[in-house]
């Protein structure tokens, strides 16, 4: 059974790379547009900035799907919506939400290979229970990209990402107006899928 797997992950492995050597692509090409979208996991750490606040760590499942253009060839410049939610142990779960623009490099490896890495600033709105807030966030990801297709096709990303968002929340209390800040921080991995034209 190993055997068969084996040989199996090796003539795939020979396949792509055969694909990537010989194979042509417009993709990352000035003038090119995408439309993805990507998902990813990621271990998420919050920490209310007060003192003596400790930072506790759980999961969260992140939602970017991303609409770019190539403005040169390998420069994309786009949008990007920000979807996450958080699932605490106990707790109402938490739902991030932003929008923001995106640039991105892609370098041709070779063939239909590509490494791309690049940066998402973005507006960050939060939800838990009835308590909303507001912020900013920044989104750092890079990995490798394959691509398929000519002048128009398919790519599918593999790729690591670091995300931090800042928020202020507000709520009323008895007539009271409590507010209070905290950091968010995530590290994780995704993957992307999606299409040029």
């Amino acid at each position: 059974m190993m055997r068969k797997l084996g040989f199996l992950v090796v003539l795939v492995l020979a396949l792509a790379m055969s694909t990537s050597v010989f194979a042509k692509t417009k993709f990352a090409q000035r003038g090119k547009m995408v439309l993805s979208g990507g998902a990813s996991l990621a271990i998420d750490s919050t920490k209310a900035d007060s003192d003596g606040a400790e930072w506790f760590t759980t999961t969260k499942l992140n939602i970017a799907p991303t609409f770019g253009y190539f403005v040169i060839n390998g420069l994309l410049v786009g949008a990007t919506p920000v979807i996450g939610i958080v699932s605490p142990e106990e707790g109402d779960n938490t739902y991030i939400y932003g929008f923001g623009p995106t640039v991105a490099y892609y370098a041709n490896l070779m063939g239909t290979m590509f490494m791309g890495g690049g940066a998402t600033v973005f507006y960050a709105g939060t939800k838990t229970g009835d308590v909303s807030g507001s912020g900013y966030g920044l989104r750092l990801f890079g990995g490798p990209t394959l691509a398929f297709g000519g002048k128009f096709g398919g790519f599918v990303s593999l790729f690591a990402f670091l995300q931090y968002v800042a928020n202020s929340t507000e709520m009323e209390s008895g007539g009271i107006s409590v507010s209070s800040d905290y950091s968010d921080l995530d590290i994780g991995i995704g993957t992307d899928i999606g299409i040029f034209f």
